[in-house]
């Protein structure tokens, strides 16, 4: 993020994981914070199926 010169909120990450958490969560899906860099702000995450769910 700070490479593009933004600075990070130092609400960035907490935002980060309840914003695209819940949005996961109401599709139905797994939301993973991979990587985190408090020094740069540079962020890696995933979405994905959720493990265990029943497909029918």
């Amino acid at each position: 993020m700070k490479a593009s010169g933004h600075t990070p909120s130092r609400w960035y990450k907490e935002t980060t994981y309840t914003v695209y958490g819940t949005l996961a969560k109401m599709c139905g899906l797994d939301f993973e914070v991979k990587y985190y860099d408090e020094k740069d702000g540079k962020t890696e995450f995933t979405f994905g199926t959720i493990t265990g769910r029943n497909s029918k």
